[in-house]
């Protein structure tokens, strides 16, 4: 099976933790901010642990962190603090550019589908250039529905002035992505960051696993269906 078999599909892309490190720009963020305010490492450690992987909302995050460092910012200035911090650090991951443009070269059509609030997410793709690397976003927070949710997938197609048909979704939540996907009818790949899936058991199996965002795209590109890429 060939990249030819599927141009002019739908590659459905995550944003956080497969097209970017989001993790890595909030601990970069954080190693920032506690060394401005002579906190110790175990308020680094602390932070990380409390941000659940970006999950915790960001003013509970900061009520949070206040109380427990006795911090003299108030939760709302630490809050917006936070989210734009996390944007100053972000960088694409490694090989994410050229994948990207390789793949619309090649005929196919781009959408990003991430959960999280509009104006967060917003800012994330334009500081990244994304909105000029696929033909469409669609943010949960401005459709008023989140993955696994199959609607946030109509409402890209829709934006791509497609119906739902097959295609490919790509993303490292087996939770929202992969089960997501199926959801939506679309085959699937895992970008995994090394983890198994029998983290979560009942997500659902993945077509395909790869270790990093740039490794779906590269997949998808040059050819489909290698044994090395099927899910265990």
């Amino acid at each position: 099976m060939t990249a030819a078999d599927f141009r002019d599909q739908v590659i459905y892309l995550d944003l956080d933790n497969t097209l970017i490190n989001r993790g890595a720009a909030f601990g970069s963020w954080v190693e920032h901010f506690c060394l401005e305010h002579q906190l110790s490492e175990q308020a680094r450690t602390w932070w990380l642990d409390e941000d659940r992987d970006g999950y915790r909302n960001r003013l509970d995050l900061a009520q949070a962190a206040t109380e427990q460092w006795g911090l003299t910012s108030t939760p709302e200035v630490l809050a917006l603090a936070m989210q734009r911090g996390l944007v100053d650090h972000l960088v694409l991951e490694p090989g994410v550019e050229d994948g990207l443009q390789a793949l619309r070269a090649a005929g196919f059509l781009l959408a990003i589908v991430t959960n999280g609030g509009a104006q967060q997410q917003r800012a994330k793709v334009r500081k990244l250039g994304l909105d000029h690397l696929v033909d469409a976003v669609a943010i949960s927070g401005e459709v008023g529905v989140a993955k696994p949710d199959r609607e946030i997938f109509v409402h890209a197609a829709a934006l791509l002035n497609r119906d739902l048909g097959t295609g490919w979704m790509v993303g490292d939540s087996l939770v929202h992505d992969i089960k997501g996907g199926r959801r939506a009818g679309l085959r699937t790949i895992w970008v995994s960051g090394g983890r198994t899936q029998s983290e979560v058991a009942d997500a659902g199996r993945p077509d395909l696993v790869v270790n990093r965002g740039a490794d779906a795209l590269s997949v998808l590109l040059h050819g489909l269906g290698t044994s090395d890429n099927s899910a265990p």
